[in-house]
């Protein structure tokens, strides 16, 4: 039930104002199609993945109980280790979002792919942080 709340009020808004208004308008296309592919992977992977991941993470936290103090340390202990598996996952698929799917179709893309991916992401923020 957490996740969906997350989705509903946090992932779904978000995804849908960074994938059809502010990525295309931060891309543009005046230098190219491969470069401009390039710079939406590296700022999609940047400017919004981290805090997106990081948002979830409190969340999730939030919702559990945990005061705000205690979600940050968790976020802060598992998000790196988070952020890396998305490094070696996401921009394979980006590649294909921003390549091949409609503009107005890439939020769909996204949670497509986004429901395996919060598998794992609910699975690590349900492991207890290291000592």
């Amino acid at each position: 039930m957490r996740m969906f709340w997350t989705g509903l009020l946090f992932a779904g808004p978000s995804m849908h104002l960074w994938y059809t208004f502010t990525l295309p308008r931060l891309v543009g296309t005046s230098h190219g199609k491969v470069v401009a592919l390039a710079k939406g992977i590296a700022l999609d992977q940047t400017i919004y993945a981290i805090p997106f991941v990081s948002g979830v993470l409190l969340s999730l936290d939030l919702q559990k109980g945990l005061s705000p103090k205690k979600a940050l340390e968790n976020c802060r202990s598992k998000l790196w280790d988070i952020q890396k598996v998305s490094w070696s996952v996401w921009p394979v698929f980006q590649l294909i979002n921003f390549s091949v799917v409609p503009l107005s179709l890439r939020p769909l893309f996204v949670s497509g792919v986004g429901l395996f991916w919060n598998m794992y992401v609910s699975f690590v923020a349900q492991r207890p942080p290291p000592p």
